[in-house]
This record gives structure tokens, sequence and C-alpha cells, in this order.
């Protein structure tokens, strides 16, 4: 009997060894960054860019100007925004975005923003036809997970999926053997050491940008080739979807900040309808409407884009000069 139990510890000590191995460095090393700012550091862990964000505003001090957006508008630069007569010259900006962030994201941040009693002077508001959606995305699946500062879900709850990610074999293999063929989620393929993080405003420089000579449209007109372009589609906003966006701006409105909402340009093509611009021209009378999906200085250029869902930062910068040298009108459908 003792024989038998002395081989079920060695036993039980070979199979959850590992676990709670996992567990401590889980908890000591932090490998998803979940409550260090600034974040990114050598590895190879998908990191939560919401999660990322929100610590960083929760950081930030004097701040009166905020960008919200999803991952397109990471290329919409603070600095840049700061830098032009357009809204936010000279003000202290951060970028309060989120991979797959949309209208609930939005609204939900700009709550977070009221109850911090932090006086905001400016607001953009990124949009497309993904971040119109009201409906949470993932919110209890890796690596989607929102901050708990939202109340969403409990600090355990939040935890607990990021655990449960890390203790899967299958994420551990790929993680060590940088196999991202398994999943889109399972591991980045690149290293985050090799990106370019600013603290004070949340932007990052991502490390396809690295890769190349800053700025050079010629190394993606030359390496980069897509398939005919399709046709342009156009989308609407909701009665929900309006009613959503009202009452974001309204939060905002309540601290004394002006918005703007900026449509920004998407290789596929799609656009607001000039009925969803009406609607919303009507319905956010003091807001700034831009719509700049049209602009096809970008759009058929693929020196611009990373693929097909993503543009680079000199994009960024040429839509805030657009923008600022009045090409790019307000309440302006800027068809071509």
């Amino acid at each position: 009997m003792r024989a038998f139990v002395q081989k079920c510890s060695i036993a039980l000590i070979l199979i959850a060894g590992p676990y709670v191995a996992l567990v401590i460095h889980f908890a000591v090393e932090d490998p998803f960054r979940l409550n260090t700012y600034p974040p990114y550091v050598e590895g190879y862990h998908h990191i939560n860019r919401g999660v990322v964000t929100t610590n960083g505003y929760l950081r930030n001090a004097d701040l009166d100007a905020i960008i919200l957006g999803n991952s397109r508008s990471i290329s919409l630069r603070c600095d840049d925004w700061t830098a032009s007569t357009f809204d936010a010259h000279g003000r202290n900006c951060f970028h309060f975005d989120a991979s797959g962030d949309n209208l609930f994201g939005f609204q939900q941040k700009a709550r977070l923003i009221r109850d911090q009693n932090n006086t905001i002077d400016q607001v953009l508001i990124m949009l497309d036809d993904e971040s119109k959606q009201i409906k949470p995305i993932g919110p209890r699946e890796f690596p989607f997970v929102r901050h708990p500062v939202y109340e969403e879900l409990s600090t355990i709850e939040y935890y607990s999926v990021f655990l449960k990610q890390y203790l899967n074999p299958k994420y551990q293999f790929a993680h060590l053997s940088k196999n991202t063929a398994l999943g889109k989620w399972w591991v980045q393929d690149f290293s985050y050491h090799e990106c370019e993080f600013n603290s004070k405003t949340g932007d990052y420089t991502t490390a396809k940008e690295a890769w190349i000579k800053k700025d050079s449209v010629t190394y993606y007109s030359e390496n980069w080739v897509f398939d005919d372009q399709p046709d342009s589609s156009f989308y609407t906003l909701n009665d929900n979807q309006i009613q959503s966006l009202a009452t974001t701006v309204s939060l905002f409105e309540s601290i004394g900040a002006q918005c703007t909402i900026l449509f920004h340009p998407r290789f596929l093509r799609t656009h607001p309808s000039a009925a969803a611009l009406d609607r919303m021209a009507r319905q956010l009378p003091t807001v700034t409407i831009i719509d700049a999906s049209h602009f096809n200085k970008i759009i058929d250029n693929p020196g611009y884009w990373y693929e097909r869902s993503h543009f680079r930062p000199i994009a960024g910068k040429m839509i805030f000069k657009a923008i600022e040298s009045g090409e790019l009108k307000p309440h302006a459908l800027q068809q071509p």
C-alpha cells in the first residue's frame, strides 16, 4: 500500500508539476502584461491591446485629447494629430484604442473617463464597417477580454481566461516553437521587443514597420502585390448604432469635450452611405463628421498598406494633412 501511495504521489507530481510551475510563472512574470505599463517587452505572447491602453489611461494624468478606435486606428498617431492644426493642436493626447473595438467599447471608455473626472477637450472617434457594431467581441474569449475596471467580468474571471490559455499544452507548444499555424491568436509572429512604444501617448510602431525603411512607400509598392481591388460597397448605421454613438458623445460632452467622427479608408472600399452620413449629421449636430473612406490617394496605392485591413502611419499623416488643408472637408461626402 505504501509503495502504491508513493507511486501515485510521484505520478501526481510528474503530471501536476509542470502546471504548478506554469501557474507560478504566470503570476510572477505576467507573460501577457496584464498588470504592467508600458507592456511591450521581448516575447511572442499575444498582448491584449485593450488591456494595454486601459492600464495606460489609468496611469496617465493631465490628458486633454483622446483617440478611440480599433486596430486600424493605430496608424493615426497622437503626435501627428496634435502636430496638425486640426482640433487637438498642442494638446496632451492618448491613444485609447483596442483590437476589435467598436461602439460598445467606446461607450465603456467614455463612462470610465467621465467617472475618472478627467477633463478632455477633444475626442477623435475612428469608425468603419466593423467598429460600428454595438455588441462586444468575445468578452470571455482570449485575447479580447476587457479590463475588469469596466465591471464586465470579475477580476477572477478576467485572469482565469488568460491563465486557461497559458496552461493549454497546444498554446505552450505554439509559443515555444513560434508556430503560428495552430490558430490566429495562439502566438504572435513577431517579438514585441521589435516594436517602438510611446508610453505617454499609447502609440506604437509595429514590428512590420520596423522591418522596413520608415515611411518608405516604395517598399510595399515593390514587394506587396494585391489582387484586383474590390468594388465599392456602402453600409448604413441603424437606430441602435446611432443612439450608441449619441450616448458616447453625450458622455464626453458632459465633461466638456468636442467630438469628431472620422471614417477612415479601407482597402476593401467599404464606405458609409450618404443616407447614414446625413442621419448622423442631423442626429449629432454638435459633432464634426469627416468621411475619409474615399481617400483614393491611399486606397489606390499598395505602398500605404500592411495588408488589406491596415494602412501604415504614413497614410495616417496624409489623412491629418488633408483635413488640415481642407482637402477632406467636414460634413461632405468625399466621393471621387
